[in-house]
């Protein structure tokens, strides 16, 4: 029962963080407007969305599969580096809390968050391809002879796009490439690699 009112506080942390953030799009950080479009009103969050999808991979006692469930948080990078600010593209950094419901070998849960950098580029008003590189923290509880279950690190790399529906409502489609292992923390740590195709609505705040 400790271990298991253990990982709820954690998860529950992750949550109210989380929900902590998006309470401040409204925030900005110049006081006076800029002539690279940074103003007083330029939000900290730039994104936010929740994204699904279904991924798959493979332990000793077979395939792992996974329905992710993610809360996505983009900061735009030129409110920090004012210099980009005029730049076409769009450097944010990423923070991903999540919930996924692990369907095999077993039924079963994984949680955390991730923190990373995303590029993207808009090739025209309504199309936008993406790169991505995400890494954090994670708590995998499936008992299984590939990996000890318990707290290990998941590395993300992924591409994909975003179709604007209108100018600040996008749909999300990608491919992730998903590592997960403890750094030799414990044993067994053969790590579990998994292909996720992810699908997401996204916010966006200007």
């Amino acid at each position: 029962m400790i271990v298991v009112a253990g990982k709820f506080r954690l998860f529950a942390f992750l949550i109210v963080f989380s929900h902590a953030l998006i309470v401040i799009p409204t925030i900005g950080f110049a006081d006076e407007k800029s002539d690279k479009g940074v103003t007083s009103k330029t939000p900290l969050i730039s994104e936010l969305g929740l994204i699904s999808g279904y991924g798959k991979g493979s332990v000793y006692e077979g395939s792992y599969q996974v329905i992710p469930f993610i809360l996505r948080i983009g900061i735009d990078a030129k409110v920090f580096f004012s210099n980009i600010a005029g730049h076409k593209g769009t450097l944010s950094f990423i923070l991903e809390p999540q919930l996924n419901y692990v369907t095999e070998p077993a039924k079963d849960i994984e949680f955390g968050i991730g923190l990373g950098v995303q590029y993207s580029y808009p090739l025209t008003e309504r199309f936008s391809p993406y790169i991505l590189g995400v890494v954090g923290p994670h708590y995998f509880n499936l008992e299984t002879e590939t990996q000890a279950k318990g707290f290990i690190f998941s590395c993300t790399a992924g591409a994909g796009s975003y179709f604007f529906f209108t100018k600040d409502i996008a749909l999300n489609i990608g491919y992730r490439l998903r590592h997960m292992s403890n750094a030799y923390t414990r044993t067994p740590n053969y790590g579990i690699d998994g292909h996720f195709a992810i699908v997401g609505l996204s916010i966006f705040f200007r």
